[in-house]
């Protein structure tokens, strides 16, 4: 999955050097360990594919169905929605959280509140 998106990208008709090769293995890897772990953190300087793995990692036929993009700005959500191929499927933080009563719009606050309903649609969140 990782050679077919990034070849998708270019790299398709070039001979990969030896440290690209061990890019994608760690990317491989990674994407495993986001797939398979119930909790992940996917950290790495701008450029080296995180938002590409997300994207992968998306449409798993498992993940597909069940994924919630959110993201900390209205941009920010734009961009991972145009990156994952999601479009119009993202909210902001605090639309997914006032949604559930624990964000006060007109005061900016976050709060925590036991009485708000819970979110059980999704299985997989990510937040960029």
């Amino acid at each position: 999955l990782v050679d077919a998106e990034f070849d998708r990208s270019g790299a398709k008709d070039k001979t990969l050097t030896e440290d690209e090769v061990l890019a994608r293995d760690e990317k491989t890897a990674a994407l495993e360990q986001i797939a398979c772990a119930r909790f992940s953190v996917l950290i790495g300087p701008a450029g080296s594919g995180k938002t590409t793995l997300l994207k992968i990692l998306c449409d798993l036929p498992e993940i597909r169905s069940s994924v919630l993009l959110l993201a900390p700005t209205g941009k920010a959500r734009v961009r991972l929605e145009e990156a994952t191929q999601r479009l119009g499927q993202g909210q902001t933080l605090a639309q997914f959280l006032q949604r559930l009563k624990r964000y006060e719009g007109d005061s900016g606050r976050y709060f925590w509140n036991p009485e708000a309903p819970r979110e059980k649609s999704y299985r997989t969140i990510i937040v960029d």
